[in-house]
């Protein structure tokens, strides 16, 4: 196993330079050049891939009307790998836009997936519909912390459109020869590792498995190794980080209550050999990545599961 970067770790750092920059939206929604930018950025503090991400509908078409060769090759360069890309703002459109529609939109995702070499398209659980949701303010990006269900509520009705839509966009990126990630958060259609895996069964094709976050697994009280085990090679995607259990905090890996050798022990039986994102959210941005990286880096090369030839820096203040 090695060590990556998530999007939303790069999306984060993009964040703090933003606010130095002349044009403060730059980065926001990255183009061939930003995403140029930010890959130096993750290659610089020892990370041997990075996860791209689509921000918008309108980032998507700015990306596709883009000569994409001079990214790919600044890709390769650094010696990196972008096989994962992440597309969280199309998360509500799998209950509430019209099958065309998600079929057009994720085909237009899948061929900018395919010009940078992306395997696995990632997305987060969609929204309970017919409910009202309350949100934090520091982290908006994050599941509700409070859900209402409304008159119009309809579990049934729901999950079924759910699994109708997914078993389109997965043939859909099958023919591109895509996988689909699907991540749980608490209090969304996806609510835990229980609920992908019952997903895949009803679905029932091999392209599609599901993302773990140790930090949303906190949340809803769940054991990461066990996850794991429960996904076995239906895991597609991991991320890294810690949370106290109750806010969407995304800590370094080492500063919260996983049990990170029993967690990668698990990821080494189940034969997971995709990389480690490392998915920080914090002040002091460099200094909890990096020790994130050492942590998490320091206990692979220790249980004799790390793969990369790079050395994982140390961290500094």
């Amino acid at each position: 196993m090695k060590l990556g970067c998530s999007s939303l770790t790069l999306m984060n750092y993009c964040k703090v330079i933003r606010e130095s920059a002349e044009d403060q939206s730059a980065l926001l929604e990255p183009d061939a050049n930003g995403f140029t930018r930010v890959m130096a950025w993750a290659s610089g503090l020892g990370f041997s891939s990075a996860e791209l991400w689509i921000q918008s509908e309108n980032h998507l078409s700015t990306l596709l009307n883009e000569d994409l060769a001079p990214l790919r090759q600044a890709v390769s360069d650094l010696g990196m790998t972008t096989d994962y890309l992440t597309c969280d703002f199309a998360a509500e459109w799998f209950l509430t836009q019209s099958q065309d529609y998600l079929e057009k939109q994720f085909g237009r995702l899948a061929l900018f997936a395919r010009r940078m070499g992306i395997r696995t398209i990632a997305s987060i659980s969609p929204p309970l519909p017919a409910t009202t949701a309350k949100r934090s303010l520091v982290y908006p990006g994050a599941p509700p912390s409070e859900v209402k269900l409304l008159p119009a509520f309809s579990w049934d009705r729901s999950w079924n459109r759910y699994v109708g839509r997914i078993r389109m966009l997965t043939e859909v990126l099958r023919r591109q020869s895509l996988n689909l990630g699907v991540e749980p958060r608490a209090r969304e259609v996806l609510s835990n590792t229980d609920s992908i895996l019952r997903l895949i069964d009803e679905v029932s094709v091999e392209n599609l498995g599901g993302i773990i976050d140790t930090s949303h697994l906190r949340i809803m009280r769940e054991i990461p190794a066990v996850s794991v085990y429960k996904l076995g090679k239906k895991l597609f995607e991991f991320q890294a980080s810690e949370s106290d259990g109750i806010t969407a905090y995304h800590w370094a890996p080492g500063q919260g209550e996983v049990d990170w050798v029993e967690t990668l022990e698990a990821l080494g039986r189940v034969g997971f050999n995709e990389d480690i994102l490392i998915d920080v959210v914090g002040i002091n941005m460099e200094k909890e990545i990096l020790d994130g990286t050492a942590y998490v880096g320091g206990l692979l090369k220790r249980l004799k599961l790390w793969s990369d030839s790079r050395q994982v820096k140390t961290a500094r203040m």
